[in-house]
């Protein structure tokens, strides 16, 4: 008759992939601002070049935050997904729920 749809959360939005990847980037992003920061430190003569380095520095560490902040409500999504997959396993398998017919 008809065939069960099974979802599994590997296949659910790709919200694993994308959680990964949006943390991978805050700490690429972490790591460029901490070495900016660095040159910044080192370099004590030339005020425009460190006033343009800060500049830089501060939109990469705000990129660093939002990355972040996205891998981690993407983390979530993601435990969520496998918390409903982990409740649709255990209803399938309840003798409760089977239909007899």
């Amino acid at each position: 008759m008809f065939e069960k749809k099974y979802h599994s959360t590997k296949k659910d939005f790709k919200t694993g992939i994308f959680y990964k990847l949006s943390l991978i980037f805050g700490f690429i992003f972490l790591i460029i601002f901490l070495f900016l920061k660095g040159i910044v430190f080192l370099i004590k003569n030339d005020i425009e070049f460190i006033n343009f380095l800060n500049g830089i520095s501060d939109s990469v560490i705000a990129f660093s935050i939002i990355f972040f902040g996205l891998g981690l409500l993407l983390y979530y999504i993601h435990r969520q997904f496998e918390k409903l997959e982990k409740i649709a396993e255990e209803i399938e398998n309840n003798e409760e729920y089977l239909d007899t017919d």
